[in-house]
């Protein structure tokens, strides 16, 4: 609380992890990843923003002054090697410490991708044809309720 306050001195930190488990969606399957490569890890910092998902897939990587909108995926990038490096040793530093760990058997997180969901984050999907039907039947042709006051 402190450093949201602006009381807390020379406490602020250098970089930012966020962690995220798509392991019980349906994008898991169609990325043909298993129950514990579905997760991906992101670090950054001031300059430099890098995504590391598991399964294979190389890292993406965005130069957050130069591409404010994060459009250029730097992560092939032979020019960028060394950064990249440089933000895997700051996301490994922070993947050593003990933490909390899944509590969900692997069994568990499969049978979950195909149960039905009404609500939470739907991950690549761009339109709800993207998804089976049993998963998006609640949300097809709905419209908002008109809110403003009449007159």
């Amino acid at each position: 609380m402190p450093i949201l306050h602006g009381r807390a001195e020379g406490a602020h930190r250098d970089r930012v992890i966020c962690e995220y488990d798509y392991a019980a969606t349906p994008i898991a399957e169609r990325l043909g990843v298993g129950a514990r490569e579905a997760v991906i890890f992101m670090v950054a910092d001031r300059r430099y923003k890098l995504i590391h998902c598991e399964g294979g897939f190389r890292p993406i990587l965005f130069d957050l002054e130069a591409d404010p909108d994060e459009l250029q995926d730097l992560g092939d990038s032979e020019q960028h090697a060394a950064m990249i490096e440089e933000m895997y040793e700051r996301l490994f530093a922070w993947t050593r410490r003990i933490s909390q760990r899944t509590t969900r058997s692997e069994a568990q997180l499969q049978e979950m991708r195909t149960a039905i969901r009404r609500r939470g984050v739907v991950l690549g999907a761009y339109d709800e044809n993207d998804m089976p039907l049993e998963l998006t039947v609640h949300y097809r042709n709905r419209k908002a309720a008109i809110r403003k006051p009449a007159g």
